[in-house]
């Protein structure tokens, strides 16, 4: 038979269509096996044809119906399958089978034709037809059940987490008890390095999560979160137990921001305990509605006599939220394998930064044309540019601030500094210390804390460690600056004196615009691509300090 090489083409072609609707409509295995030797005689042809070189308009002549390698028909009887038709056609259906009863991609892309091709050669020599020109129609299913149980037993491999003898407790049940691996790879990433890897790798943040993932992994971001944003949430309380790499905390299926912004607060007491305060700002800037005086009571001697009215004081404070940004880098030859090391590094960096950044902003903020420290005033885009910090709005009032260069920070100035907050200073547990590193050691010698027969079991001579200090919780801030002047500022001249800060939590409000968001560029020049991550704060206090508003006080110009 004589035809043009597109005509061969476009037979087979219709030969393939036929053979795929014949198995998707679940024809009987006769026909589909009959519409697939079609496919396999027209493929020989086509496949000699491009051999050889042929031209569409080429004329291909086939010697009778088994194509240009012409099989004589003597070879298959009514009982026989050919053993190279018999090898495509296992290959086939055990793949389609076997992907079919896998539901997982992982699994079904286990599922090779290498593989398939070995466990056909291995069925075929146990019934000793390896050579033979064709196979009985009786051996066939027995051939097919040998390949799919071979290929099912190499993907169905026994857990490497099964239980062994002496695994059972008292009860003679098995304990459940997971081994989890401690070195990431991609297949056990959590919800939020996913998201993370896919930021950059340049890819949708949710390419290829699963959305039941997406919503379990925000639903415990959410919980999480209201750990630390919960008005319930006390001072000093212990933070989560899987905060360190490779102890459990990886496995945590919270989404990319969530576990930012858990991260900031567990790398920052400071912002962890503004936490519970924080406003969400339906818009920027936002109004916050306040009351600034009490409603009176006034003695009533005389029965049914109307109440004397008073009008409580009204006003309100506004929100301006801050965008705050950071950056890490990585090269274009930090191909996919070594970017997941990496995303541990880089999910740390960015959460400790943006912990490092708002803490110092709420201690060393100043918002004036010239910031109070030098070095600073040089950074036109300083994160403490954003609004006044504590130091700044005590330092311009006499009233709240203490020398202390006599005695440093000792007892009788601790007293003193409190002394300066008058009836903003009476209640221990709206209040908040806020030391350097150098100024908690001189607050842990104090006499009255550091030995056992003054302060009992919690004495800092047994425990090393100071948690308050007149009942007041002390946190210590490394953004609490100890290389300032005599003044209380840094002028890079006089770097030997430090500070102590005395702040009443309960007047003081910060605003949440935006949460975190994670986004990736590249430099073309360099080479180098960047992930960036943003979020948007504000922080205010609900009346400006002064000599009558005296929510925050500082001892300064302690040797540091």
């Amino acid at each position: 038979m004589k035809k043009k090489f597109k005509l061969w083409k476009g037979e087979l072609a219709e030969a393939k269509t036929a053979w795929t609707a014949a198995k998707k409509a679940k024809k009987p295995a006769a026909e589909i096996e009959a519409a697939y030797k079609a496919v396999q005689k027209l493929q020989l042809v086509v496949d000699e044809g491009d051999s050889n070189g042929a031209k569409d308009e080429d004329e291909i002549e086939v010697a009778g119906e088994e194509g240009s390698k012409g099989k004589d028909s003597s070879k298959t009887d009514e009982g026989g399958i050919e053993i190279d038709d018999l090898k495509a056609m296992i290959s086939t259906t055990v793949a389609d089978a076997v992907k079919k009863a896998l539901p997982e991609k992982e699994q079904k892309d286990q599922v090779t034709a290498e593989s398939i091709k070995t466990a056909i050669e291995v069925a075929l020599a146990k019934i000793g037809k390896a050579d033979a020109d064709k196979v009985a129609a009786s051996e066939v299913k027995g051939i097919v059940e040998a390949t799919i149980a071979e290929q099912m037993t190499a993907i169905t491999k026994k857990s490497k987490q099964g239980f062994d003898t002496g695994d059972e407790n008292h009860e003679g049940k098995m304990m459940y008890h997971l081994e989890m691996p401690t070195s990431l790879s991609k297949g056990n990433l959590p919800l939020h390095m996913k998201q993370l890897l896919n930021v950059m790798k340049k890819r949708d943040m949710n390419h290829d999560v699963p959305a039941s993932m997406l919503e379990r992994g925000k639903m415990l971001g959410d919980r999480m979160v209201a750990k630390y944003t919960s008005a319930a949430r006390h001072w000093g309380q212990k933070a989560l137990t899987s905060t360190g790499s490779a102890t459990g905390d990886e496995w945590v299926p919270t989404d990319l921001s969530s576990e930012l912004q858990r991260r900031l607060y567990l790398s920052s007491d400071l912002a962890s305990l503004f936490a519970s305060r924080e406003v969400d700002m339906p818009t920027q800037p936002f109004e916050y509605p306040l009351g600034t005086t009490r409603p009176t009571f006034y003695l009533e001697t005389t029965e049914n006599t109307a109440a004397t009215a008073s009008t409580p004081g009204t006003g309100k404070i506004t929100l301006d939220a801050k965008k705050l940004m950071g950056k890490v880098e990585f090269s274009y030859e930090v191909e996919e394998d070594s970017i997941i090391p990496v995303l541990g590094y880089v999910q740390e960096s960015l959460a400790d930064a943006a912990a490092a950044a708002y803490e110092s902003i709420l201690i060393n903020g100043d918002t004036t044309g010239t910031h109070m420290d030098s070095d600073t005033q040089l950074v036109a885009k300083a994160a403490e540019r954003a609004w006044k910090g504590f130091r700044k709005l005590s330092m311009a009032i006499t009233q709240l601030k203490l020398d202390i260069s006599t005695g440093g920070i000792n007892e009788a100035n601790l007293r003193a500094i409190k002394k300066l907050m008058g009836k903003y200073g009476t209640k221990p547990r709206d209040l908040l210390w806020i030391a350097g590193p150098a100024g908690i050691n001189d607050m842990a010698g104090i006499a009255n804390v550091a030995t056992l027969d003054k302060y009992g079991p919690k004495a800092t001579i047994i425990t090393g460690e100071i948690a308050s200090f007149l009942g007041i919780p002390i946190i210590v801030s490394e953004a609490n600056r100890e290389d300032l002047n005599a003044s209380g500022v840094y002028d890079g001249v006089t770097t030997t004196r430090g500070s102590i800060l005395l702040v009443n939590t309960r007047y003081w409000l910060p605003g949440r615009r935006r949460e975190f968001t994670v986004e990736t560029d590249r430099d073309i020049s360099s080479q180098t691509q960047y992930v960036v991550a943003s979020f948007r704060r504000a922080f205010t206090p609900f009346e400006t300090p002064s000599a009558s508003i005296k929510s925050v006080a500082i001892g300064y110009n302690n040797a540091a």
